[in-house]
């Protein structure tokens, strides 16, 4: 769970200025993410031909196997004969964001990011990128082309044979339930006391995740000097003085 300490603030947003994994920073283990929270990819793409490509409906190939052992993946939405009850599934199950369309020119280089909003839990596979392609010169003649991932294989660097070798595990990502993520605040307490003096604090709680809280405990190295009172209780006089 997560617990954030602040001073009648709003948190702060956490937004990563790096990839956690790369081709220099395998994953040796598999990466995790968090329900509802979205996950970002970065994928350079090559043009080899001798002329301009334009790349349209852009979006990420994956397969999702749920908790229950169901596979959905959203290549079915790609396929003429799917149905429709197969296509909402899909969408009910992952959002993906990336731009519409781009051109790579001859010999050029381009990377794409793709943002993952998964919506249910299980193992995520990214099976690799869909498009249509079509040449600059005539974009209205198009293809539905994919180009697929492959896994690649790394030695540790604590590997005792040099022949010992494990994949890189980037593009298969475990997908875990939402977490809670409490806020506590204080109101203002006063730097210096007295000897034997009382004071109240008031200490507010506010959930900020989605996932219910559901067992808080207060911790403390000197319990006898902390009284607990909830809101409807009524304030000791000696308390009320010191307010």
């Amino acid at each position: 769970m997560l617990v954030i300490t602040a001073a009648n603030n709003k948190p702060f947003v956490f937004k990563p200025s790096r990839y956690l994994f790369t081709k220099q920073q395998p994953a040796l283990e598999t990466p995790i993410a968090v329900q509802g929270e979205p996950i970002e990819l970065a994928v350079t793409l090559s043009n080899s031909v001798r002329c301009g490509i334009a790349l349209t409906e852009i979006d990420l190939l994956w397969k999702l196997t749920l908790d229950n052992e169901e596979v959905l993946s959203n290549a079915c939405v790609y396929e003429e004969s799917a149905d429709s009850a197969s296509k909402i599934a899909v969408g009910a199950a992952i959002k993906t964001s990336c731009v519409a369309a781009i051109e790579l020119a001859e010999q050029a280089e381009q990377t794409l990011h793709f943002k993952l909003t998964p919506k249910l839990t299980g193992r995520l596979n990214v099976l690799g990128v869909i498009c249509r392609v079509a040449a600059s010169a005539d974009p209205v003649a198009s293809l539905l082309g994919t180009l697929q991932f492959e896994t690649q294989k790394i030695r540790p660097n604590n590997a005792k044979q040099s022949s010992q070798t494990v994949l890189d595990n980037r593009l298969t990502i475990k997908l875990i339930p939402q977490l809670p993520a409490m806020n506590v605040s204080f109101s203002p307490v006063p730097s210096r006391l007295l000897a034997g003096e009382i004071i109240p604090v008031s200490v507010t709680l506010r959930n900020l995740g989605i996932a219910p809280i559901e067992e808080i405990y207060l911790g403390c190295d000197n319990p006898r000097c902390i009284s607990l009172l909830d809101q409807h209780s009524q304030m000791p006089l000696a308390m009320m003085s010191c307010k």
